[in-house]
């Protein structure tokens, strides 16, 4: 994997920088021995989640991956967010238009302050 800059990669072909390529070679081959284990203990789940530096939690997704991926090492590559469970975030600048018209409409529906 190279990190040339200008390089463009084949249709269908996964590029990564060599960090995140030895990361994912480094996930498979903790998670790849568990996964043939059938049942994980916690014990063993978190020896993973320290020896990898992620969450007992994150070991879980991981495992998963693995099983229901087709046991290539990019199968435990890091993945970008898809930006929450609702899809895409809008680009902040969005955001805070949206903010602002409706911190501006809800004024205008409660009104002034009742004083008693």
């Amino acid at each position: 994997m190279d990190a040339d800059p200008f390089r463009v990669a084949a249709h269908g072909q996964l590029t990564m920088s060599d960090s995140a390529w030895e990361q994912a070679r480094s996930r498979a081959a903790v998670i790849g021995a568990l996964a043939v284990r059938g049942a994980i203990g916690i014990v063993a789940a978190d020896r993973a989640a320290a020896e990898l530096g992620v969450s007992l939690r994150q070991v879980y997704v991981l495992l998963g991956r693995y099983r229901q991926g087709s046991g290539l090492v990019t199968d435990l590559a890091v993945r970008r967010s898809t930006g929450g469970k609702d899809g895409n975030r809008l680009p902040e600048p969005v955001e805070e238009i949206i903010r602002d018209l409706i911190r501006s409409v809800h004024a205008l529906r409660t009104g002034p302050a009742k004083v008693r």
